[in-house]
Protein backbone atom coordinates (compact mmCIF):
# COMPACT_ATOMS: atom_id res chain seq x y z
CA UNK A 1 0.00 0.00 0.00
CA UNK A 2 1.52 3.00 -1.04
CA UNK A 3 0.97 6.53 0.87
CA UNK A 4 2.99 8.83 -0.97
CA UNK A 5 1.78 11.73 -2.72
CA UNK A 6 1.87 12.68 -6.16
CA UNK A 7 4.16 14.91 -7.45
CA UNK A 8 0.82 17.47 -8.23
CA UNK A 9 -0.74 17.04 -4.72
CA UNK A 10 2.63 17.92 -3.12
CA UNK A 11 2.49 20.87 -5.30
CA UNK A 12 -1.36 22.04 -4.18
CA UNK A 13 -0.28 21.13 -0.49
CA UNK A 14 2.51 23.55 -0.39
CA UNK A 15 0.90 26.13 -2.57
CA UNK A 16 -1.96 25.71 0.15
CA UNK A 17 0.72 26.37 2.90
CA UNK A 18 1.86 29.06 1.55
CA UNK A 19 -1.30 30.60 1.31
CA UNK A 20 -2.18 29.69 4.77
CA UNK A 21 1.16 31.09 5.88
CA UNK A 22 0.00 34.62 4.40
CA UNK A 23 -3.91 34.69 6.36
CA UNK A 24 -2.07 33.26 9.71
CA UNK A 25 -0.76 36.61 10.51
CA UNK A 26 -3.57 38.02 10.60
CA UNK A 27 -6.02 35.83 11.49
CA UNK A 28 -7.10 37.88 14.89
CA UNK A 29 -8.28 40.01 12.34
CA UNK A 30 -10.78 37.89 10.87
CA UNK A 31 -12.80 37.42 14.42
CA UNK A 32 -16.49 39.20 13.51
CA UNK A 33 -14.86 40.53 10.41
CA UNK A 34 -16.79 39.71 7.47
CA UNK A 35 -14.96 41.80 4.86
CA UNK A 36 -12.00 40.97 5.80
CA UNK A 37 -12.64 36.73 6.06
CA UNK A 38 -14.61 37.29 2.19
CA UNK A 39 -11.33 38.62 1.58
CA UNK A 40 -9.49 35.85 2.05
CA UNK A 41 -11.78 33.84 0.95
CA UNK A 42 -11.04 35.63 -3.02
CA UNK A 43 -7.49 35.31 -2.17
CA UNK A 44 -7.73 31.93 -1.86
CA UNK A 45 -9.79 31.61 -4.66
CA UNK A 46 -7.46 33.53 -7.04
CA UNK A 47 -4.63 30.89 -6.35
CA UNK A 48 -7.47 28.20 -7.04
CA UNK A 49 -8.04 26.55 -3.59
CA UNK A 50 -11.66 27.05 -3.68
CA UNK A 51 -12.53 24.91 -6.38
CA UNK A 52 -9.89 22.34 -6.06
CA UNK A 53 -12.27 19.72 -7.58
CA UNK A 54 -13.94 21.49 -10.30
CA UNK A 55 -12.57 21.41 -13.86
CA UNK A 56 -10.76 24.39 -15.47
CA UNK A 57 -13.57 24.77 -17.88
CA UNK A 58 -15.87 26.14 -14.99
CA UNK A 59 -12.98 28.28 -13.66
CA UNK A 60 -11.57 25.68 -11.07
CA UNK A 61 -7.93 23.90 -10.74
CA UNK A 62 -9.24 20.31 -12.13
CA UNK A 63 -7.54 18.21 -9.57
CA UNK A 64 -8.69 15.42 -7.25
CA UNK A 65 -10.24 15.33 -4.14
CA UNK A 66 -7.07 14.25 -2.31
CA UNK A 67 -5.63 17.81 -3.27
CA UNK A 68 -8.80 19.45 -1.95
CA UNK A 69 -8.90 17.81 1.40
CA UNK A 70 -5.14 18.41 1.99
CA UNK A 71 -6.12 21.96 0.80
CA UNK A 72 -8.75 22.33 3.65
CA UNK A 73 -6.09 21.00 6.20
CA UNK A 74 -3.37 23.26 5.40
CA UNK A 75 -6.22 26.17 5.79
CA UNK A 76 -7.72 25.30 8.53
CA UNK A 77 -4.43 24.89 10.35
CA UNK A 78 -3.57 28.75 9.95
CA UNK A 79 -7.15 29.64 10.21
CA UNK A 80 -10.04 27.49 10.81
CA UNK A 81 -12.66 30.83 9.54
CA UNK A 82 -10.88 30.43 6.29
CA UNK A 83 -11.06 26.94 6.26
CA UNK A 84 -14.66 26.47 7.47
CA UNK A 85 -15.80 28.82 4.45
CA UNK A 86 -13.88 27.01 1.89
CA UNK A 87 -15.47 23.29 3.08
CA UNK A 88 -18.79 24.50 3.49
CA UNK A 89 -18.79 26.71 0.06
CA UNK A 90 -17.65 22.70 -1.93
CA UNK A 91 -20.05 20.70 0.53
CA UNK A 92 -22.70 22.62 0.58
CA UNK A 93 -22.58 24.42 -2.79
CA UNK A 94 -20.69 23.99 -5.58
CA UNK A 95 -20.23 19.83 -4.90
CA UNK A 96 -23.78 19.17 -5.39
CA UNK A 97 -23.87 21.86 -8.61
CA UNK A 98 -20.81 19.76 -9.76
CA UNK A 99 -22.61 16.53 -9.29
CA UNK A 100 -25.87 17.43 -10.74
CA UNK A 101 -26.07 20.34 -12.41
CA UNK A 102 -26.23 20.51 -16.78
CA UNK A 103 -23.58 22.26 -18.68
CA UNK A 104 -25.30 25.86 -18.29
CA UNK A 105 -26.02 25.51 -14.75
CA UNK A 106 -22.00 24.75 -14.08
CA UNK A 107 -21.55 28.31 -16.41
CA UNK A 108 -23.70 30.51 -14.56
CA UNK A 109 -24.18 28.95 -10.93
CA UNK A 110 -20.80 27.48 -10.16
CA UNK A 111 -18.15 29.42 -11.84
CA UNK A 112 -19.09 32.62 -9.12
CA UNK A 113 -18.42 30.72 -6.27
CA UNK A 114 -15.54 28.28 -7.45
CA UNK A 115 -13.60 31.60 -8.47
CA UNK A 116 -14.22 32.93 -4.53
CA UNK A 117 -15.72 35.78 -6.18
CA UNK A 118 -19.03 35.05 -4.10
CA UNK A 119 -19.67 32.00 -1.47
CA UNK A 120 -22.57 29.65 -1.63
CA UNK A 121 -24.57 27.89 0.57
CA UNK A 122 -27.61 25.08 0.91
CA UNK A 123 -30.97 26.21 2.47
CA UNK A 124 -32.44 23.16 3.85
CA UNK A 125 -33.49 23.18 7.11
CA UNK A 126 -36.36 24.78 8.54
CA UNK A 127 -37.66 25.24 11.93
CA UNK A 128 -37.26 21.79 13.13
CA UNK A 129 -33.52 21.66 12.34
CA UNK A 130 -33.44 18.80 10.30
CA UNK A 131 -34.34 17.51 6.70
CA UNK A 132 -37.66 15.58 7.14
CA UNK A 133 -39.50 15.18 3.94
CA UNK A 134 -43.01 15.67 5.95
CA UNK A 135 -41.08 19.17 8.09
CA UNK A 136 -39.88 20.77 5.12
CA UNK A 137 -42.37 23.10 4.53
CA UNK A 138 -41.12 25.60 1.86
CA UNK A 139 -42.20 25.34 -2.03
CA UNK A 140 -41.55 25.78 -5.02
CA UNK A 141 -44.46 26.37 -7.40
CA UNK A 142 -43.95 26.05 -10.83
CA UNK A 143 -45.48 28.75 -13.27
CA UNK A 144 -45.12 30.09 -16.31
CA UNK A 145 -41.58 32.16 -15.87
CA UNK A 146 -40.17 29.21 -14.24
CA UNK A 147 -40.58 28.21 -10.34
CA UNK A 148 -41.98 30.85 -7.60
CA UNK A 149 -40.10 29.52 -4.09
CA UNK A 150 -41.78 30.33 -0.41
CA UNK A 151 -40.52 29.34 2.66
CA UNK A 152 -38.44 30.08 5.50
CA UNK A 153 -34.88 28.00 6.35
CA UNK A 154 -33.18 28.31 9.44
CA UNK A 155 -29.03 27.15 10.21
CA UNK A 156 -28.18 28.40 6.75
CA UNK A 157 -24.23 27.56 7.41
CA UNK A 158 -22.65 31.26 6.17
CA UNK A 159 -26.33 32.06 4.56
CA UNK A 160 -24.94 35.73 6.18
CA UNK A 161 -22.50 35.94 3.65
CA UNK A 162 -23.80 33.65 0.99
CA UNK A 163 -24.65 35.21 -2.46
CA UNK A 164 -26.21 31.90 -4.01
CA UNK A 165 -27.78 29.14 -2.90
CA UNK A 166 -28.62 25.59 -3.33
CA UNK A 167 -32.82 25.36 -1.84
CA UNK A 168 -34.41 22.61 -0.78
CA UNK A 169 -37.90 22.51 -1.24
CA UNK A 170 -41.46 20.18 -2.33
CA UNK A 171 -41.80 21.13 -5.61
CA UNK A 172 -45.48 21.54 -7.12
CA UNK A 173 -46.38 21.70 -10.75
CA UNK A 174 -46.29 20.11 -14.15
CA UNK A 175 -42.68 19.33 -13.40
CA UNK A 176 -43.16 18.70 -9.43
CA UNK A 177 -43.23 14.76 -8.23
CA UNK A 178 -43.20 13.45 -4.29
CA UNK A 179 -40.37 14.38 -1.91
CA UNK A 180 -38.00 17.12 -2.30
CA UNK A 181 -36.20 19.28 -5.51
CA UNK A 182 -33.31 21.23 -5.20
CA UNK A 183 -33.04 24.58 -6.76
CA UNK A 184 -29.78 26.96 -7.53
CA UNK A 185 -30.56 30.47 -6.90
CA UNK A 186 -28.80 33.71 -6.67
CA UNK A 187 -29.71 35.30 -3.61
CA UNK A 188 -28.03 39.02 -4.76
CA UNK A 189 -30.73 41.63 -5.53
CA UNK A 190 -33.78 39.33 -5.75
CA UNK A 191 -37.11 40.37 -5.14
CA UNK A 192 -39.18 38.88 -2.18
CA UNK A 193 -35.45 37.47 -0.49
CA UNK A 194 -34.32 38.69 2.54
CA UNK A 195 -32.00 37.29 5.73
CA UNK A 196 -33.39 37.17 8.54
CA UNK A 197 -31.39 36.10 12.22
CA UNK A 198 -28.30 35.29 12.76
CA UNK A 199 -27.63 32.68 14.66
CA UNK A 200 -24.70 32.84 17.01
CA UNK A 201 -22.65 29.77 17.65
CA UNK A 202 -19.28 28.44 19.74
CA UNK A 203 -17.22 29.39 16.93
CA UNK A 204 -16.04 32.44 15.03
CA UNK A 205 -17.71 33.96 12.20
CA UNK A 206 -17.33 30.84 9.88
CA UNK A 207 -19.84 28.67 11.47
CA UNK A 208 -22.47 31.19 12.14
CA UNK A 209 -25.70 30.59 10.38
CA UNK A 210 -28.62 32.47 9.17
CA UNK A 211 -32.17 32.84 8.71
CA UNK A 212 -33.50 33.19 4.99
CA UNK A 213 -37.14 33.57 4.06
CA UNK A 214 -38.37 33.15 0.18
CA UNK A 215 -41.42 35.09 -0.44
CA UNK A 216 -42.82 34.24 -4.11
CA UNK A 217 -38.61 34.98 -5.14
CA UNK A 218 -39.32 34.33 -8.77
CA UNK A 219 -35.86 32.01 -10.26
CA UNK A 220 -35.94 30.76 -13.84
CA UNK A 221 -36.98 26.90 -15.18
CA UNK A 222 -33.69 26.07 -15.86
CA UNK A 223 -32.79 26.39 -11.83
CA UNK A 224 -34.50 22.93 -10.92
CA UNK A 225 -30.77 21.02 -10.26
CA UNK A 226 -31.19 17.13 -11.49
CA UNK A 227 -34.49 15.97 -11.57
CA UNK A 228 -37.68 16.71 -9.32
CA UNK A 229 -38.13 14.57 -5.99
CA UNK A 230 -34.15 13.65 -5.89
CA UNK A 231 -33.76 16.37 -3.20
CA UNK A 232 -33.35 13.72 -0.34
CA UNK A 233 -30.79 11.59 -2.28
CA UNK A 234 -28.76 15.60 -2.90
CA UNK A 235 -28.37 16.17 0.90
CA UNK A 236 -27.43 12.34 1.81
CA UNK A 237 -24.49 12.81 -0.76
CA UNK A 238 -23.88 16.21 0.83
CA UNK A 239 -23.87 15.27 4.00
CA UNK A 240 -21.06 12.51 3.41
CA UNK A 241 -19.22 15.14 1.05
CA UNK A 242 -19.16 17.92 3.87
CA UNK A 243 -17.97 14.79 6.47
CA UNK A 244 -15.20 14.62 4.64
CA UNK A 245 -14.55 18.38 4.67
CA UNK A 246 -15.14 18.57 9.13
CA UNK A 247 -12.79 15.92 9.13
CA UNK A 248 -10.44 17.63 7.44
CA UNK A 249 -10.63 20.92 9.35
CA UNK A 250 -10.50 18.70 12.44
CA UNK A 251 -7.08 17.74 11.43
CA UNK A 252 -5.67 21.12 10.28
CA UNK A 253 -7.27 22.60 13.63
CA UNK A 254 -5.47 19.35 15.56
CA UNK A 255 -2.09 19.79 13.73
CA UNK A 256 -2.35 23.97 14.29
CA UNK A 257 -2.42 22.66 18.69
CA UNK A 258 0.11 20.41 17.83
CA UNK A 259 2.70 22.90 16.80
CA UNK A 260 1.70 25.91 19.15
CA UNK A 261 2.15 22.71 22.06
CA UNK A 262 5.51 21.98 20.88
CA UNK A 263 6.75 25.56 20.27
CA UNK A 264 5.03 26.32 24.01
CA UNK A 265 7.35 23.51 25.88
CA UNK A 266 10.72 23.97 23.66
CA UNK A 267 10.92 27.37 25.07
CA UNK A 268 9.53 27.08 28.49
CA UNK A 269 11.59 25.90 31.33
CA UNK A 270 10.68 25.30 34.80
CA UNK A 271 13.74 25.41 37.50
CA UNK A 272 16.18 25.88 34.22
CA UNK A 273 15.05 22.61 33.53
CA UNK A 274 13.26 22.21 30.01
CA UNK A 275 9.47 21.55 29.95
CA UNK A 276 10.18 19.40 26.37
CA UNK A 277 11.93 17.27 28.74
CA UNK A 278 9.27 16.06 30.77
CA UNK A 279 8.09 12.09 30.34
CA UNK A 280 4.66 13.12 31.18
CA UNK A 281 4.82 16.34 28.84
CA UNK A 282 6.44 13.66 26.09
CA UNK A 283 4.13 10.99 26.33
CA UNK A 284 1.07 13.71 25.97
CA UNK A 285 2.40 15.04 22.68
CA UNK A 286 3.31 11.31 21.75
CA UNK A 287 -0.27 10.46 21.74
CA UNK A 288 -1.23 13.90 20.16
CA UNK A 289 0.56 13.06 17.25
CA UNK A 290 -0.27 9.58 16.91
CA UNK A 291 -4.19 10.54 16.99
CA UNK A 292 -3.66 13.34 14.78
CA UNK A 293 -1.70 11.08 12.32
CA UNK A 294 -4.17 8.79 12.60
CA UNK A 295 -7.15 10.79 11.99
CA UNK A 296 -4.88 12.40 8.43
CA UNK A 297 -5.00 8.95 7.23
CA UNK A 298 -8.91 8.36 7.78
CA UNK A 299 -9.53 11.36 6.14
CA UNK A 300 -7.64 10.87 2.92
CA UNK A 301 -9.01 7.42 2.83
CA UNK A 302 -13.10 8.58 1.77
CA UNK A 303 -10.81 10.92 -0.36
CA UNK A 304 -9.10 8.31 -2.20
CA UNK A 305 -11.87 5.79 -2.61
CA UNK A 306 -13.66 8.79 -3.81
CA UNK A 307 -10.66 9.62 -6.71
CA UNK A 308 -11.07 6.16 -7.83
CA UNK A 309 -14.69 6.41 -8.14
CA UNK A 310 -15.93 3.86 -4.88
CA UNK A 311 -18.19 4.35 -2.22
CA UNK A 312 -16.97 6.42 0.57
CA UNK A 313 -19.81 7.16 2.80
CA UNK A 314 -19.06 5.17 5.68
CA UNK A 315 -15.37 5.68 5.29
CA UNK A 316 -16.45 9.71 5.42
CA UNK A 317 -18.56 9.43 8.27
CA UNK A 318 -15.52 7.39 10.32
CA UNK A 319 -12.94 9.90 9.39
CA UNK A 320 -15.61 12.92 10.51
CA UNK A 321 -16.29 10.85 13.98
CA UNK A 322 -12.46 10.06 14.59
CA UNK A 323 -10.88 13.77 13.30
CA UNK A 324 -13.29 15.74 14.96
CA UNK A 325 -12.74 13.68 18.63
CA UNK A 326 -8.93 13.61 17.84
CA UNK A 327 -8.88 17.44 17.42
CA UNK A 328 -10.61 17.93 20.83
CA UNK A 329 -8.49 15.59 22.57
CA UNK A 330 -5.29 17.44 21.56
CA UNK A 331 -6.82 21.10 22.42
CA UNK A 332 -7.43 19.39 25.57
CA UNK A 333 -4.19 17.82 25.56
CA UNK A 334 -2.76 21.72 24.47
CA UNK A 335 -4.90 23.64 27.52
CA UNK A 336 -3.31 21.05 30.10
CA UNK A 337 0.62 21.21 28.51
CA UNK A 338 0.18 24.86 28.24
CA UNK A 339 -0.86 25.21 31.82
CA UNK A 340 -4.31 27.26 29.92
CA UNK A 341 -2.51 29.79 28.44
CA UNK A 342 -5.61 30.87 26.03
CA UNK A 343 -4.93 34.05 25.04
CA UNK A 344 -1.30 34.08 23.34
CA UNK A 345 -1.57 31.10 22.22
CA UNK A 346 -4.99 30.80 20.15
CA UNK A 347 -5.89 27.97 22.26
CA UNK A 348 -9.28 28.92 23.45
CA UNK A 349 -10.11 29.53 19.66
CA UNK A 350 -9.02 26.35 18.94
CA UNK A 351 -10.57 24.44 21.33
CA UNK A 352 -14.12 26.67 19.81
CA UNK A 353 -13.36 25.66 16.64
CA UNK A 354 -12.84 21.77 17.37
CA UNK A 355 -15.98 21.44 19.41
CA UNK A 356 -17.87 23.18 16.25
CA UNK A 357 -16.39 20.35 13.98
CA UNK A 358 -17.98 17.41 17.19
CA UNK A 359 -21.41 19.09 16.48
CA UNK A 360 -21.30 20.48 12.83
CA UNK A 361 -24.48 18.87 10.94
CA UNK A 362 -25.44 17.41 14.28
CA UNK A 363 -23.49 15.86 16.59
CA UNK A 364 -21.87 12.00 15.44
CA UNK A 365 -24.53 10.51 15.90
CA UNK A 366 -25.55 10.35 12.42
CA UNK A 367 -22.19 9.23 11.48
CA UNK A 368 -22.14 6.68 13.78
CA UNK A 369 -25.30 4.99 13.17
CA UNK A 370 -24.36 5.16 9.54
CA UNK A 371 -21.33 3.02 10.50
CA UNK A 372 -22.74 0.99 12.83
CA UNK A 373 -25.50 0.23 9.70
CA UNK A 374 -22.59 -0.82 7.25
CA UNK A 375 -21.02 -3.08 9.84
CA UNK A 376 -23.80 -4.77 11.19
CA UNK A 377 -26.00 -5.09 7.56
CA UNK A 378 -26.40 -8.52 6.02
CA UNK A 379 -26.61 -9.77 2.64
Amino acid sequence: MDFTLTENQRAIRDLARRFAQEIEAREEELEGREDLLQEAFARMGERKLTGMIVPEAYGGAGKDQVSHVLCLMEAAKASPAVGAVAAANHAFYCFPILAWGSHEQKNTYLRPCVTGVNIGCCAFAEDEGDTEPSRVHAKATENSLGWLLNGRKRFVVQGHIASYAVFVAQADGERGGPGLSSLVVRLEGKQGFRKGKVEESLDILASRSAEMIFENVQIPHDALLGRAGEGMDHLKCIQQESWMGIAALAVGIGRAVQEKSLAWVRKRQVSKKSVASDQGVQWRLADMATELDAAELLTLRPAWLKDHGKPYEKEAAMARIFASDAAMRASSQGAEIMGGVGGESSLEKHMRSAKMCQVSMGSSGPAAALVAWNLTKTG
